[in-house]
């Protein structure tokens, strides 16, 4: 069983700015298609990740979100801004946090930090 199935009464959801970096990537990628092939696949891809997102809950950006953020911000300066955005809206939901870099979220005050691998 991995850590992503659901236990009864759990949610799993996303930060709106893991859609916001995926989508950035995807935009990134497809003006460099250049051959058909390679634009229908890039297209393909991204209409993937976006049906992906559609159905999961994603947790916004709010303004205590935000504002949490900014704490953030000034406590870990050396730390991504996505890292932070996504920290500030994991621990404002009360959510843990899954990902494969538990390194780059340890110390951050409030948030459960979990590698689902």
């Amino acid at each position: 069983m991995t850590r992503l199935a659901r236990d009864e009464g759990e949610v799993v959801a996303v930060t709106i700015v893991t859609f916001e970096e995926q989508m950035r990537g995807w935009m990134a990628v497809i003006p460099k298609a250049r051959t058909p092939g390679h634009m229908a696949d890039a297209y393909r891809r991204l209409s993937e990740a976006l049906e992906s997102f559609a159905r999961l809950r994603v947790l916004p950006l709010d303004l205590q979100a935000a504002r949490h953020f900014g704490q953030l911000r000034t406590i870990h300066r050396r730390r991504g801004a996505a890292d932070l955005k996504i920290a500030a809206v994991a621990t404002i939901h009360r959510g843990h946090l899954l990902t494969r870099n538990v390194r780059d979220f340890e110390g951050i005050e409030g948030l459960v930090v979990e590698n689902p691998l």
